[in-house]
């Protein structure tokens, strides 16, 4: 089956990319067999949104990790055509700093998703329901001035038990709420 379906898979790599106004950049991990042998291992995924708000699937690649070095598919994405978008969105739970300046170097405005500095695994369990939910206010508001009140509120309440995780927040805040500039 497999060796039916390559030759459709290639053809569809090959094809030059749709433009789009907006990049979604994420990884999962997935158990994947070879050899005899399963390990999870990331599926790095490409998803673009074009100028009528259609999703288009732009690549994958399997990877041994969410490493630099795997992210190739934004290499294959350039080299079939993808130019300057408004916005590139990276979910990674390491960042991918490189990744953001490999799209920035294209003048595209790209941030990591503000589920990354939120990171609960460094909030103790009887605080992670109520630190999420003051964090998520912040990124789920109707607009940047309800996000900075957002903000205040997690200094407020949450800078003195977690100062790291809140810095963070504040550190990041124009990157993560870019998408408040776009229509």
């Amino acid at each position: 089956m497999t060796d039916k379906l390559l030759p459709a898979i290639d053809q569809w790599r090959s094809q030059p990319v749709p433009t789009v106004e907006i990049l979604y950049l994420d990884a999962l991990y997935v158990p994947v067999r070879r050899g005899g042998e399963t390990s999870k291992q990331a599926v790095l995924v490409a998803i673009g949104v074009d100028a009528n708000r259609m999703r288009h699937f732009m690549g994958w690649l399997v990877g041994d990790s969410e490493s630099t070095e795997s992210w190739s598919p934004l290499n294959d994405l350039k080299e079939r055509g993808l130019g300057r978008v408004a916005l590139a969105r990276i979910r990674c739970p390491q960042g991918h700093s490189s990744c953001c300046q490999e799209l920035s170097r294209g003048r595209s405005p790209a941030v990591r998703d503000p589920q990354d500095a939120g990171n609960l695994s460094q909030v103790q369990r009887v605080d992670q329901k109520a630190f999420s939910e003051d964090f998520k206010a912040i990124f789920w508001a109707d607009g940047r001035h309800s996000a900075r009140i957002g903000l205040a509120k997690l200094r407020t309440t949450w800078e003195r038990k977690y100062p790291k995780l809140v810095a963070k927040a504040g550190d990041e805040f124009d990157d993560f709420t870019r998408f408040f500039d776009m229509p």
